[in-house]
């Protein structure tokens, strides 16, 4: 069993070559409630969807943002894309507000759900400290105009118990393929605790899709935002650095179980004729293993695989934005017209066609040696 104490990394930017493969996405996000008012759970329905409304229209004349509540194309999008809360987790009184640029950077902010407030940051980025210091500041800025419900002995009051204190909840989607191969997730997960860190896994026997597991924060109290930001940078460094010690360690020791696995990912991604959410995940992630171990040959299809994040585009609604409209109508013209009648049909087909391309990436010389010395 392999033991989760020791890095290479001594700081965060050592890490970040090895973390930019390995992790995915992240969101961070502080939470608040009115002092002034009882939490969203409590409140008639009347008066949340009012209080929602005019909270909008605060953030609306305050700042440079937008009302995007009303869209109903965009308001399925930032679920999946900014880690947001799904429209079937949205209440009636819920509205989504987008602050564009507020010192170089987007916040989102989620109003009138479990809280009356949740401020967050979301993307593919690293520098967690600067990240937070411009989400705090916003925070704290807004607190000035509209007085948040703060315990002197407790911190900011939240309706989660786990968020009781700063509020802050960072979540980071990893990419743990090779870890769960070797079955050294329960062992990850108890290294991570020592950081006041949680592996999401929703059942034991349940594997996420894309192998993509979500690590997070396990209390915002009794200490503060940037002591909590530097135990999760540490977390990350060492989940990061590990699972990519097994990817190393399953080049070397089963290069066959490893050819086995692209080979039918190649193949689902060359022959299916409709190509589920499901199966895009799992094929997307065996051949990003092998994309990070510099496995396929340096071609322009690689770089489309490195530039177009796969954790992303394997989800229905990002799959459209990712293959761009005008492309995704053209290949939907072209099925027959009793696909093109079922939108959960033709998706998947308009899927197949556009993830075709990624079958024809190929071996290097080396790889194929070493699997057939096997």
């Amino acid at each position: 069993m392999m033991a989760f104490t020791s890095t290479r990394f001594r700081s965060l930017e050592e890490a970040l070559p090895t973390l930019s493969v390995v992790g995915c996405r992240t969101q961070m996000s502080l939470v608040r409630n009115l002092a002034s008012e009882v939490f969203p759970p409590q409140m008639k329905a009347r008066d949340a969807q009012r209080l929602g409304r005019e909270l909008a229209a605060f953030f609306c004349s305050h700042y440079k943002a937008q009302d995007l509540t009303a869209d109903p194309n965009f308001g399925k999008i930032v679920g999946p894309q900014f880690g947001l809360s799904m429209e079937a987790d949205r209440g009636p009184a819920y509205r989504l507000v987008c602050v564009e640029d507020f010192k170089g950077c987007e916040i989102w902010i989620e109003l009138m759900s479990a809280n009356h407030f949740t401020f967050s940051m979301s993307g593919i980025f690293w520098d967690f400290e600067a990240k937070m210091a411009v989400l705090q500041s916003f925070v704290d800025e807004v607190g000035k105009k509209l007085a948040f419900a703060y315990d002197a002995k407790l911190g900011y009051l939240t309706t989660q118990m786990t968020l009781i204190g700063t509020g802050l909840r960072i979540r980071t989607w990893m990419h743990l393929n090779a870890l769960y191969r070797y079955n050294y997730l329960e062992a990850l997960s108890h290294a991570m605790e020592a950081f006041g860190v949680f592996v999401e896994m929703d059942e034991e026997d349940t594997l996420p899709d894309g192998h993509l597991f979500i690590l997070f924060n396990r209390s915002a109290i009794h200490a503060t935002t940037v002591e909590i930001v530097a135990a999760f940078e540490q977390a990350l460094a060492l989940a990061a650095y590990h699972e990519m010690t097994c990817r190393q360690r399953l080049y070397r020791e089963r290069p066959f179980e490893l050819y086995d696995s692209l080979e039918a990912a190649r193949a689902q991604l060359s022959s299916r004729v409709l190509l589920s959410e499901h199966n895009a995940f799992q094929a997307l992630s065996n051949l990003q293993v092998a994309v990070s171990l510099k496995i396929f040959k340096s071609e322009p299809i690689v770089k489309d695989f490195q530039e177009n994040p796969w954790f992303w585009i394997c989800h229905d609604t990002l799959f459209f934005l990712a293959a761009k409209p005008e492309t995704f109508h053209a290949m939907w013209r072209g099925l027959p017209p009793s696909i093109r009648e079922h939108r959960e049909l033709s998706v998947s087909a308009c899927r197949a066609i556009w993830f075709r391309k990624y079958a024809t990436m190929t071996y290097t010389k080396n790889f194929l040696k070493k699997v057939q010395s096997v």
